[in-house]
């Protein structure tokens, strides 16, 4: 049963916010009361409370209150529209406004008071506010500033985090590292209501430092709670997998033979194997997992492999019925779209026995998926899945094993700050069929020839994928977006184009991507949405516009679409002159002299830092929100070393609650 904590609760049922408020600031992640604690502002504003305005220089922000004096007798044609109110001094300000809300009509109705916000111009002459921000708590003199979303502004945002901060308990300190630090809670007040104007670094150094202990410990028992004692495989399935080599053509890697040699062992031990199998993009892990899996099939278990998406786990199934071809073992598959009789018999078959193999997505944590003896789970893309979903899984069975598979290339550096001391297998090098990609670096102002180049790839029946930063085009950001360059390819290559992005209906993103890998669509425009396991061996080009956007680990996911097959592949990462410096031009060239995510990996963690480390926030992978794991390393050593000489220091359980916010389950060691 999942404890409940307040960090947990919503804002909705936590602060009472309405239903449209909760929304817009789901679209940046704010849905709980830690992630409105964490939401950390970026910057502050010292702030003239109550100033005479003669005495203010151009630009002073300030907070006022005012009497509306004077408000526009119609609304309807003007497009501008102009307020005037009076202070306590009796100094007249005039607001200005470009669009306005009825709600905020009858705020500025002629006669109100009100306490506003902002920035003021001409402050000696004839002082002006442009769309002010109404100030619904006590007026501060330092505004911390937050990253928005539409609908919500600055204000309103302080105000959610006012709020969460009057939920905060008591957090006791637990350990002496933070000595002549502030503590948790002095820490997260200053960040959201400082008193006067301080250096934050100090105080989310102080929040680094508890995440990083918090997450090591969730991690190691985690890693404890599962190793559970059972009776292992007693031997390697020689016979199955000879077929299976026999029927693909191909034999493992030397990469891919290691880590089956880790798993292996794992899988004779005693005791239930929790093993992380890394594998570069195209290196083939689901190979790998397909051979370990058949080892617990000769052992008269069930092996099921869970994906995020329908079209990943078709992708696999289609794999495994073709792997296995003529082996006397049955293989289903479970996702959403399947129902009725069909899905009530393969409950029924899973449960009694009769499936060997299934695969799956979500379907496959729902309550009433039962198995008979399930001895083995594969997690593919398993950042796609939270701690709480992988272990709802590991519950349907008491011994089985788990394989995690990933193909985001993490550092070997900080692999074990992400999972603690979980065992990883890598896997670096590719089928020696499929021949390395070939990548080069173009200014956009080439961009009419490169349009003009796809015609060869087509001649050759082959694919293209486009990639771009953004779904529309934005006043706020400079990249070309997937709507405008799918409108301008289309004008040259006509209806062989599609486009797709996150936005889209499910069913809508599946039956382009279809389309796509049946030959349909020639040039794919896109998101980063298709950054991780789509497999069109038929695709052979990559274009990546505005690729200074991207972490060099994300264009070497986003590289590995291609390159899938024996034809030769190329990746084109396009750059904006106007946007990119020396460096940056450099940083691009590190992807035309290596193929080795993990060695780009490392590369872009020295260059870039650890705030956005190699794309993860991108893909989805688990990221820390205070720890920076490049700048934070001595911090990163010095807490892995305290754990290890004090293994029975417990923190208090409230805290646990409000740092283990991607690793909390009911077994990671309450206090």
């Amino acid at each position: 049963m999942m404890i409940i904590n307040i960090f947990d609760q919503t804002l909705t049922s936590a602060l009472k916010i309405k239903a449209w408020t909760a929304a817009r600031l789901r679209k940046i992640n704010i849905i709980t009361v830690r992630d409105m604690l964490f939401h950390i502002p970026y910057s502050y504003i010292e702030r003239k409370v109550e100033p005479d305005y003669s005495s203010l220089s151009e630009n002073d922000h300030i907070v006022t209150t005012i009497s509306i004096t004077k408000s526009p007798s119609s609304f309807r044609r003007l497009k501008v529209l102009k307020y005037e109110g009076i202070n306590s001094r009796g100094q007249k300000l005039e607001l200005t406004f470009f669009q306005m809300s009825k709600i905020m009509m009858a705020k500025f109705r002629a006669g109100n008071k009100i306490t506003i916000c902002g920035k003021v111009t001409n402050p000696r002459f004839k002082p002006e506010m442009v769309h002010p921000e109404i100030v619904f708590t006590s007026p501060h003199k330092i505004q911390p500033i937050y990253h928005l979303t539409q609908g919500i502004n600055n204000n309103q945002m302080h105000q959610y985090a006012l709020y969460c901060l009057n939920l905060l308990p008591n957090l006791k300190d637990w350990h002496n590292l933070a000595n002549n630090m502030p503590s948790i809670y002095e820490s997260l007040q200053q960040l959201h209501n400082p008193k006067e104007l301080k250096d934050p670094s100090i105080y989310k150094k102080r929040l680094a430092l508890e995440e990083i202990l918090i997450n090591q410990i969730c991690l190691n028992n985690l890693r404890t709670s599962n190793k559970l004692e059972r009776y292992g495989i007693e031997d390697i399935a020689h016979d199955h997998h000879a077929k299976v080599f026999a029927t693909l053509g191909f034999m493992p890697t030397e990469d891919q033979q290691h880590s089956l040699e880790e798993i292996y062992k794992d899988q004779k031990s005693s005791s239930r194997m929790i093993r992380m199998l890394q594998g570069d993009v195209g290196s083939g892990k689901t190979f790998v997992a397909l051979l370990s899996i058949l080892n617990i099939v000769a052992s008269g278990k069930q092996c099921c492999l869970m994906s995020p998406t329908d079209i990943l786990t078709v992708q696999h199934f289609n794999f495994f019925i073709k792997a296995l071809d003529g082996m006397d073992l049955k293989i289903e598959i479970i996702t959403s779209k399947i129902k009725g009789k069909k899905r009530k018999e393969i409950l029924e078959d899973l449960a009694a026995g009769n499936i060997n193999i299934i695969i799956g997505t979500h379907s496959l944590i729902q309550e009433n998926i039962n198995f008979a003896n399930l001895g083995y789970i594969v997690i593919d893309e398993q950042h796609k899945f939270g701690v709480k979903q992988r272990a709802t899984l590991l519950a349907k069975s008491q011994d089985a094993d788990l394989l995690l598979m990933s193909a985001t290339p993490i550092p070997r550096s900080l692999s074990m700050v992400l999972y603690g001391d979980m065992d990883i297998s890598y896997i670096t090098s590719k089928p020696k069929n499929n021949l390395p990609i070939i990548t080069t670096v173009l200014s956009s102002k080439k961009m009419d020839d490169l349009i003009a180049s796809l015609q060869r790839i087509f001649d050759k029946n082959q694919q293209v994928y486009w990639i771009c930063p953004l779904i529309q085009d934005s006043e706020k950001k400079s990249f070309t977006s997937v709507v405008a360059r799918f409108d301008s390819l289309r004008q040259v290559y006509h209806y062989q184009v599609g486009f797709l992005h996150g936005a889209l209906a499910k069913d809508e993103k599946e039956q382009i991507m279809n389309d796509f890998k049946d030959n349909q669509i020639k040039l794919l425009v896109s998101t980063t949405v298709i950054e991780v396991g789509i497999d069109v061996p038929n695709a052979t080009l990559i274009v990546i516009e505005d690729a200074q956007n991207f972490g060099l680990a994300q264009l070497h996911q986003l590289r590995g679409r291609v390159g899938r097959s024996h034809l030769q592949s190329y990746c084109i990462l396009v750059y904006g002159d106007s946007a990119v410096s020396t460096n940056t031009r450099e940083r691009l060239n590190i992807m035309t002299q290596s193929q080795n995510g993990f060695e780009i990996a490392e590369k872009d963690l020295e260059i870039r830092g650890g705030g956005d480390i190699i794309g993860l926030r991108q893909s989805g992978q688990a990221c820390f929100t205070f720890i920076d794991l490049y700048q934070n390393r001595d911090l990163i050593i010095k807490a892995k070393e305290f754990l290890a000489n004090n293994p029975n220091l417990k923190p208090d359980q409230k805290i646990i609650e409000l740092f283990a916010k991607q690793f909390f389950t009911d077994d990671l060691g309450a206090a």
